[in-house]
């Protein structure tokens, strides 16, 4: 008999975090992979009850550790508390064993994303920081708001869910309850780089003279963080008084709009002295201040490099080798503190007299559109189709509520079994720790320290119960209860009893489980604690009880980079020499404010659309297209013809209302002809001899 084959975590890397693996097609184990990599970092999460042991590794991600073995030498902040308001860039420099000068940055943020990153929160060693003071190793400074107290990561929240069928989950759509999303409230980041100077003046739209606000500050309440008014010398008495300059005019002033909500995290200011020949007068004192600040602080490290490692030496100190990080920072310092006689370029172009960079964090809460997955290793995901009320959500007959809804197809049509293996074991563990506690006379809410006295009266039967429950869950489970001393199980069974949610650690090399068993042995063992049967929802003001029985329990759910609030458009669209709708590039296409690109209609679009344009005519089963013109004759039309792309231009420009034309090309007055894919290959056809003419009739489409 040939033994079972068991995976390794060594074998399937970061796949080593998905507790059902065994359960879960490859197809979409690749998927995880790359969805790992599209989950945003969310302001409070819960920790997964159902691990590997391998999820202590997602916390070297994210934080910041001491490199090696060192000693603090010196530390280097870019702005003075007073000014940061607890949003530093600070550089620490230490020494190694082998007497190399290297550092590491301490920053007040993360981003390394497009759209997404996170406030670090300070861990105990970063307050032992300072001068003199030695590290070892691996000692975390900084962390990222998902690493637990315990140790563990968790970038998810635990949430009731219920598979069944529901006006809400057509789709892989997803029904979630509105009281629960802030629980999925993730960090949105923005980078506004603004060149100002002579030829282009930034506004003051905060009080006290300033034009932005400072680090730690909100923007104001239309969410405009900066604005620019370009300097024309015959506008300037009218314009650019101070008066004026506190206006905005969003007919010729550019705008920097950033979410209503967001904080300035970081403010960089570059400066350009070969272009500093003229300024108005106390305009731009607070970009000044903020150069100010970083100059100092390039001095600073340049001096250090000089008085330890080279240039014009004052002590008689040996020169110290120094590592990259370090070398990084005094290059970069040296390269801004350059005389004037060096040319600053940007993009090929001078640099302003500033240029600056202002990061904005705003908390985001996910809204119909959001994508969201039951569990990031297993990729079942689906978009919030719905965002329900309280009342409107499912509930079984003991009152559970369903926090979100979930259809019925999709583990088993992707193949994925591991959110249902999910449901089910954290379903069971819950309810037999609810009847084992009522068993005992464990008091349904309580303290740790009080679940362990009464634990300690229980005794030993309670002992023999809890040994019975672990062994449902598996033999890794079963094994680390019964190895653990009377007192390591009491802490166990306290933290259980408290969270009525056991930490389940099931490796992924373990036995694969079968879910009918174990609700079978659930059953057998604990009669009529799981609540496996109708459920109940509304729906448009009307009650639904499912006709098969369902089972709502927790699922740990993770929110993905997908959020639903961009949306695109496409203008005019371009043309090539042929007259063919074209692609542009994103040089080309930049400075429209919509894609003049042509959206793409391939045969599943057109037959959908095809379907909307079907109407009824006579018979009730007989169903035949609008033979006025269907909307996909329409889009090919409008696009595709030079003569109907005219008329929807004019038609739009010479409406008194654009947002509301009734009829933009009277089909009556101008029929359809042929779109230009079709005019080129008659006149193809024609050049060889032959004619295309459309079956049943005698005429060709006119070109």
């Amino acid at each position: 008999m040939t033994k079972a084959y068991r995976l390794k975590a060594e074998d399937v890397g970061f796949s080593a975090t998905n507790a059902n693996i065994a359960g879960t097609s490859a197809s979409r184990t690749t998927m995880a992979l790359k969805m790992a990599e599209q989950v945003p970092v969310i302001k409070h999460s819960d920790r997964n009850p159902q691990i590997t042991g391998a999820e202590m590794e997602l916390n070297r991600t994210f934080d910041v550790r001491m490199p090696e073995d060192g000693t603090i030498v010196e530390i280097f902040s870019r702005y003075p508390h007073t000014a940061a308001q607890g949003w530093n860039k600070v550089l620490v420099v230490y020494e190694n064993d082998r007497g190399v000068l290297d550092a590491f940055e301490l920053p007040s943020y993360f981003f390394h994303h497009t759209t997404f990153g996170f406030p670090y929160v300070a861990q105990p060693a970063k307050s032992r920081i300072r001068r003199g003071m030695s590290f070892r190793k691996g000692e975390v400074f900084l962390d990222t708001p998902n690493r637990h107290d315990d140790g563990w990561y968790g970038n998810g929240v635990l949430l009731n869910v219920v598979a069944i069928s529901h006006p809400a989950t057509g789709d892989d759509g997803i029904g979630v309850c509105e009281d629960v999303l802030d629980k999925f409230t993730m960090y949105l980041m923005n980078t506004t780089t603004v060149k100002v100077g002579s030829e282009n003046i930034m506004l003051n739209l905060y009080d006290g003279n300033k034009v932005m606000p400072d680090l730690g500050e909100y923007v104001n309440e239309e969410g405009l963080l900066v604005a620019t008014r370009e300097y024309r010398e015959d506008r300037a008495f009218t314009s650019m008084s101070r008066n004026a300059l506190r206006r905005v005019d969003p007919n010729s002033d550019s705008l920097f709009l950033v979410p209503k909500n967001s904080k300035v995290v970081d403010i960089t200011v570059i400066n350009n002295p070969n272009q500093n020949t003229w300024s108005m007068g106390g305009v731009h004192d607070q970009v000044a201040e903020y150069w100010r600040y970083t100059r100092a602080y390039y001095e600073q490290l340049v001096d250090f490099f000089r008085q330890h490692i080279g240039g014009n030496k004052t002590t008689d100190r040996p020169r110290k080798q120094m590592g990259d990080t370090l070398a990084r920072a005094i290059r970069e310092a040296m390269i801004h503190l350059q005389p004037p006689s060096i040319s600053r370029l940007n993009r090929a172009g001078p640099l302003p007299e500033w240029m600056v960079t202002i990061t904005t964090m705003s908390e985001f809460v996910p809204h119909r559109g959001s994508k969201i997955v039951s569990g990031a290793q297993s990729a079942d995901k689906g978009v919030i189709s719905a965002i329900l009320k309280p009342e409107e959500m499912p509930r079984d007959r003991t009152g559970r509520r369903a926090d979100a809804v979930f259809g019925t197809e999709s583990a088993f049509g992707r193949m994925t079994m591991g959110p249902v293996r999910e449901l089910a074991y954290n379903s069971a563990t819950e309810s037999i720790i609810k009847h084992i506690k009522a068993k005992y006379g464990i008091s349904p809410t309580g303290t740790i320290e009080q679940y362990k006295r009464e634990a300690w009266r229980a005794g030993e039967a309670l002992d023999q119960e809890m040994q019975k429950f672990y062994s449902m869950v598996g033999e890794e489970a079963i094994e680390d209860y019964l190895s653990a001393t009377m007192e390591e199980r009491i802490e166990e069974m306290a933290e259980v009893f408290y969270t009525e949610l056991p930490d389940l650690t099931l490796p992924i090399d373990r036995a694969g489980s079968d879910i009918d068993r174990d609700q079978r042995f659930l059953g057998e063992t604990y009669p009529g604690t799981l609540c496996y049967g109708p459920v109940t929802f509304t729906y448009k003001g009307k009650e639904i009880t499912t006709e098969h029985p369902a089972l709502i329990g927790k699922r740990y759910l993770t929110a993905l980079e997908q959020i639903g609030s961009d949306a695109s458009a496409s203008a005019s669209s371009a043309h090539n020499v042929t007259g063919l709708t074209s692609h542009t590039s994103p040089t080309t296409d930049f400075g429209y404010s919509t894609g003049t690109t042509a959206n793409r209609i391939g045969n599943v679009e057109a037959r959908v659309i095809e379907l909307q344009s079907i109407t009824t005519y006579g018979d009730r089963d007989r169903k035949v297209v609008d033979p006025t013109g269907t909307m996909l004759a329409e889009l090919i039309a409008r696009n595709g013809s030079h003569k109907d792309h005219r008329l929807c231009i004019s038609a739009i420009l010479n409406a008194p209302e654009p947002g509301r034309i009734e009829n933009l090309v009277d089909r009556e007055v101008h029929p359809y002809g042929s779109p230009r894919s079709v005019t080129i290959y008659q006149q193809l056809l024609l050049a060889q001899g032959a004619r295309y003419v459309p079956e049943g009739r005698d005429d060709v489409y006119e070109f």
